[in-house]
């Protein structure tokens, strides 16, 4: 069993000496002889020691600790600590070495590390005040442009922090309109331009958020701008323009190569909460709008013919465009064929019809299939049914088609004639 270790302190550390600024390796070479109890040689091979850094002779934790494996040949060994744990202290205090070897209880006494460590508080040996040498500037002569020449100075001045700002009267050559804000009172993260002739001021505006605000100081998003956007081409032209209308209505306007309206975004004229959007022609006249009517709170669509536009399966490269029937109210219809049984017959309306449409104003078309017939009539006509029956008694059984146009639910006071949609 090994009971102690002698230590022989050839202790170094490696360093280049080709630089005082090089990184100096922070680690330990040391040497030992290792006997057993009567002062014997051990057996050649390998051991497990470790290694502890202490700040007292005695007791403690360490400071610092590693364990690796020696070879031991004729009781001697070598080894270099920081290699496995790397060592961070300062050696800037007195330290002591403990070792124990096999995982056996430290070897005593602690060695006392001799003056040769300590070199590694060479690393800032150069510096001053934890400062490198050249973070200094001898005032003897003229620097770079990075700091001020004897000669740039007109009057001897103090520049210290926030709490004692620069006194800007000390400095000379300052360009007129330099923002040197005086001082630093009040001082918050918001930038801004005036116009060129000073008028307006924060003409462009950019506050603490990154809000943008043109014509305005208190931007509500991240562009703001209080007044017209234009966008024009290259000749200066207006193509583009939005703006907030005398009655306090939001506009969009776009114009053509011709410098003509093509579309605009708007407000219905007396009603400026009802949106309203037109389509121009090629002169700027509005040939087609959709909007919500003011006064009932109608959506509207309207154009000088309303259709419908599908492809053509007879005539490739053509489309087929229906117009729509028009006239002078908002109607409703259905339409179909029945029978006659004994001459009569109900035609009864579905639901959806019902719900849509008003008895008053409604008006049924019939048409016989059968040139026996002797004419038919409606004698009885109701909100969700109507009664037909032959003329002249008579007791017919064929087809007829039915025709049921009604005034609209809602729209029984529609008014033909109304205000100009035109701004």
């Amino acid at each position: 069993m090994l009971k102690k270790a002698l230590l022989i302190t050839v202790l170094m550390i490696f360093a280049s000496g080709s630089s005082v600024l090089a990184e100096i390796p922070k680690t330990i070479n040391y040497q030992g002889v290792l006997t057993d109890a009567e002062g014997n040689a051990v057996v050649d091979g390998i051991y497990e020691i470790t290694t502890s850094l202490y700040d007292n002779l005695e007791g403690g934790t360490p400071l610092w600790q590693e364990t690796q494996s020696v070879n031991v040949f004729k009781s001697t060994f070598s080894a270099i600590l920081g290699v496995g744990t790397a060592l961070e202290l300062p050696f800037d205090n007195q330290y002591y070495l403990g070792i124990s070897i096999e995982g056996g209880a430290e070897l005593m006494p602690r060695v006392s590390l001799s003056a040769l460590p300590y070199s590694m508080c060479s690393n800032n040996a150069d510096m001053l005040d934890g400062l490198h040498s050249d973070a200094f500037s001898d005032t003897a002569h003229n620097h770079d442009e990075i700091y001020f020449g004897q000669e740039e100075l007109s009057t001897a001045g103090t520049v210290n922090d926030t709490g004692n700002p620069v006194d800007w009267t000390k400095l000379k050559n300052v360009p007129s309109g330099f923002s040197d804000g005086i001082d630093n009172a009040g001082l918050t993260a918001v930038y801004s331009l005036d116009a060129v002739d000073g008028d307006p001021t924060d003409a462009v505006y950019v506050d603490e958020s990154g809000n943008t605000g043109v014509g305005t100081s208190t931007p509500a998003g991240k562009l703001d701008i209080n007044g017209d956007i234009v966008v024009t081409n290259s000749l200066g032209q207006i193509r583009s323009r939005i703006f907030v209308h005398s009655e306090d209505a939001g506009l969009i306007n776009t114009y053509g190569p011709n410098g003509n309206l093509n579309c605009a975004i708007s407000a219905m004229v007396d009603y400026e909460n009802s949106g309203y959007l037109s389509v121009c022609d090629a002169d700027g006249n509005k040939q087609a709008a959709m909007y919500v009517e003011g006064s009932s709170g109608m959506g509207v669509i309207t154009a000088d013919i309303k259709s419908f536009r599908v492809s053509n399966p007879s005539l490739p490269g053509t489309d087929i465009c229906y117009a729509c029937i028009e006239g002078p109210e908002a109607a409703a219809y259905i339409r179909g064929t029945m029978s006659l049984v004994n001459g009569k017959a109900t035609v009864v309306f579905p639901d959806h019809f019902v719900d849509v449409i008003v008895l008053d104003g409604m008006t049924i078309q019939l048409t016989p299939l059968s040139a026996g017939s002797k004419g038919l009539a409606v004698v009885e006509k109701g909100i969700d049914r109507v009664l037909v029956q032959e003329l002249n008694g008579g007791v017919g059984e064929y087809e007829f088609d039915y025709l049921v146009t009604a005034i609209r639910k809602g729209h029984e006071s529609y008014q033909v004639i109304k205000q100009s949609l035109i701004r």
